[in-house]
């Protein structure tokens, strides 16, 4: 059963009796995925001095918004920044082996 290492903490080791899980802090624990990310729009602060991550156009006042997000004028794609929720990555015991839930 995949968990978030704050998950796993509440639950008891599966190798000692009535000690908690240490997570990443156990040689056992293993990752299943990479870290997990959400995007958000550019502000525009944050266009100022940048280029466009697809064709490497400078914003200048050529860029619109389009709903919430700026647009590139040449290749149309969305200034946007990713944002790493290293907290909701997700691992298991490597000692209980993956467990699936049906």
């Amino acid at each position: 059963m995949n968990l978030t290492e704050k998950e796993a903490k509440e639950k008891y080791c599966p190798n000692f009796i009535d000690v908690h899980c240490p997570g990443t802090e156990c040689m056992a624990w293993r990752w299943d995925e990479s870290v997990p990310y959400r995007v958000e729009p550019m502000n525009l602060e944050e266009m100022k001095g940048s280029d466009c991550f697809e064709c490497a156009t400078a914003f200048s006042d050529a860029w619109r918004l389009d709903v919430d997000r700026y647009r590139c004028p040449k290749c149309r794609s969305a200034a946007v920044r990713t944002i790493e929720e290293p907290e909701r990555r997700r691992g298991y015991c490597g000692l209980a082996g993956r467990v699936e839930v049906r």
